[in-house]
């Protein structure tokens, strides 16, 4: 048996671990510590910026010069839309320089913004300068950080103005968060610094984070309190004033929207028709309102009623706000309310327009009876009523220039029986006696313009033994001739409404001709708000619905007065190639790739050709093309054709 191998453990020594390898590794971590240690603190001496250099750099930016600035002390830092940071009183020119951050912005960021606000004599006077600071979650912050857009906020603002977001940047959620951040600035210098500072006018009333206390005013009048109430803005959703009139009980008794804050025609359109007409808030008192918007605990709102989930649910909120801080406060308001003023007498009203009317209607069933028309040829299919022994006659008839009959085909024959089809002279029957016919001619078969229009005016050569038929067919006649300008008037407003994506095209201004299959366009945009300018642009549509020439006339992408943003759209926009060959599933295709919709909703964290600075601009270009490419058929249907 083999004897078992044992190593002898050599005893430690200080000498040892001194030569050990584990003391060398220890000793390089000792070094490298040391040595980032000494490195930092070098760095940090050299790179380091103390808060005061820090707002000396950006009084620099501001001011271009160095300037004295005094930090003020901020008591209220939390405001409707918006909080505030840190103040400074500028001692060269007796302004405030505020850091201030505005919420609304996309996905629910910010923006902070230094704001210059001016000071006149102890008041506010207006803002002279907006430098954005930092954001959050804002992708197309860099969209409106420039002076161009910056410097429209700028400008002298009244006591309780404040200034409003626009659209046309592409980035209208960013937008508003900097209009936030400059009212935030400038109701806390009111509020705090200002020499006229008064407390919120609506301190002590309920529900009124979203509305702004300064434009707001109710009068009363016996037991009514009248208000006229402007609220503050809800991304996208702009300020509404609303008129609310309130009665004994808390109840709403009237309701009118006097200014409309949606962004767009679009969101307008979205929105409840029992909000825009008030209806769903008259005879309501604050509990049932509030069943309609429950609020947080923070006052913002929370999961609002399904019937206000319309597409404008921030425009609903809005209004359904107005109308529960107007009930809410129905008591409180009533006893600080001014007394109302006299009513002044109700100017008369404007003398409407008379409405379309058709004439000779009186043996016509105008409920039956079908209007079409087709170039400048109308197509009627024409109803009589019963007259006498004979009963209804349905009667297609084609009216041309001038009002001249040039077709006529009994459908169904209303006498009652062969004998007296046999009796109706054949040219009653084939129509032949009324083409070629205009108003004068068929009025004179009927006993002319002084006719009492019965069997005993008409025309000897229709008394046949089937008078009454006879008398129907040519009074069939006479109304299709008599009413052809109005029937093509009421005719082309009805097709226009046929057609598609019209919401960015001002039609009043659209011009259309055809050539033998194709379709030439002249298209004036209706900007709605994205841009100052308009365009004006040629099309032509081809077979199928295929764009086959694209020709900008007028450029109209404008959005600042000195600013033309065309060298920044999309090159293959300005020259119409992006859209040549396509139809309107491809041009909806484009848009859609770019995160936009026909309806002008943009996703600002999209990406593609048309975000190029100038997407509103490549937008309404598009739009005018897929309009032209989706009407193609019905053109060709309204216009009859080559013409």
């Amino acid at each position: 048996m083999s004897e078992e191998k044992v190593t002898e453990k050599k005893p430690f020594t200080v000498k040892g671990f001194f030569k050990s390898t584990s003391f060398k590794c220890i000793a390089v971590l000792l070094a490298i510590v040391l040595i980032s240690g000494i490195l930092l603190t070098i760095c940090n001496s050299l790179f380091y910026v103390s808060d005061a250099e820090r707002l000396q750099r950006v009084l620099n930016s501001i001011y271009g010069r160095e300037v004295t600035a005094t930090e003020v002390g901020v008591d209220e830092t939390e405001y409707t839309g918006g909080s505030i940071n840190s103040a400074y009183y500028i001692e060269d020119d007796g302004n405030y320089l505020v850091n201030a951050t505005g919420t609304g912005g996309f996905s629910g960021g910010t923006v902070t913004c230094w704001v210059v606000v001016v000071m006149d004599e102890g008041s506010v006077k207006g803002v002279d300068r907006v430098v954005i600071d930092s954001n959050s979650g804002q992708s197309y912050i860099n969209r409106v950080n420039n002076d161009d857009v910056l410097s429209q906020f700028e400008g002298d603002f009244a006591e309780g103005e404040d200034v409003s977001a626009w659209t046309g940047t592409g980035a209208t959620m960013s937008l508003t968060a900097i209009a936030g951040a400059i009212n935030t600035a400038l109701t806390f210098v009111r509020n705090e610094l200002s020499a006229d500072s008064t407390p919120d006018p609506l301190a002590g009333y309920q529900y009124t984070d979203y509305i702004n206390g300064y434009l707001t005013t109710f009068t009363a009048d016996g037991n009514n309190v009248n208000y006229r109430i402007v609220t503050t803005a809800y991304a996208p959703a702009q300020a509404f004033t609303i008129n609310i009139t309130v009665s004994e009980g808390g109840v709403i008794s009237a309701y009118e929207i006097e200014i409309n804050g949606s962004t767009s025609d679009s969101y307008i359109n979205q929105m409840s028709d029992n909000i825009k007409d008030g209806s769903l808030f008259i005879g309501k008192d604050a509990d049932e309102i509030l069943a309609l918007i429950p609020l947080n605990d923070d006052g913002t709102f929370g999961d609002v009623d399904g019937q206000l989930t319309t597409g404008a649910t921030r425009s609903n909120s809005l209004c359904t706000y107005a109308a529960l801080f107007a009930a809410a406060n129905y008591e409180l308001a009533l006893e600080n309310a001014e007394p109302g003023t006299p009513e002044e007498p109700d100017e008369p009203d404007e003398p409407e327009e008379p409405a379309k009317e058709y004439l000779y209607t009186q043996y016509i069933d105008m409920d039956g009876t079908s209007v079409t028309k087709r170039g400048n040829n109308v197509n009627y299919s024409v109803v009589t009523t019963s007259y006498g022994h004979a009963q209804a006659f349905t009667i297609n008839i084609t009216v041309g220039k001038g009002g001249v009959i040039s077709d006529y085909e009994i459908a169904t024959n209303g006498s009652t029986s062969d004998r007296f089809i046999d009796k109706m002279p054949e040219e009653v029957k084939n129509g032949s006696l009324y083409i070629g016919k205009n108003t004068d001619e068929l009025l004179a078969l009927l006993g002319g313009a002084d006719s009492g229009f019965t069997t005993d005016d008409i025309d000897g050569t229709l008394v046949t033994g089937a008078t009454y038929s006879n008398f129907l067919c040519t009074y069939a006649a006479l109304f299709a001739a008599a009413n052809y300008e109005l029937a093509l008037e009421i005719a082309d407003e009805e097709q226009q409404a046929e057609y598609q994506y019209t919401q960015y095209v001002d039609i009043d201004n659209t011009s259309v001709t055809v050539e033998g299959n194709n379709v030439i366009y002249t298209i004036a945009s209706n900007a709605n708000g994205l841009i100052w300018g308009q365009f004006e642009i040629s099309v032509t549509v081809g077979e199928g619905g295929i764009v086959t020439d694209f020709e900008i006339i007028t450029n109209g992408s404008s959005v600042m007065p000195d600013q033309n943003y065309g060298d920044l759209m999309n090159k293959d926009v300005l020259d119409g190639s992006l859209f040549i060959g396509k139809n309107a599933d491809g041009l909806l295709s484009i848009l859609s790739e770019n995160g936009l919709s026909p309806d002008g909703e943009f996703d600002e964290s999209a990406d593609g050709a048309l975000h190029t600075g100038a997407t509103n601009s490549n937008f309404l270009c598009t739009y005018a093309a897929l309009f032209a490419a989706a009407n193609y058929q019905t053109v060709l249907d309204i216009t009859g054709g080559a013409q």
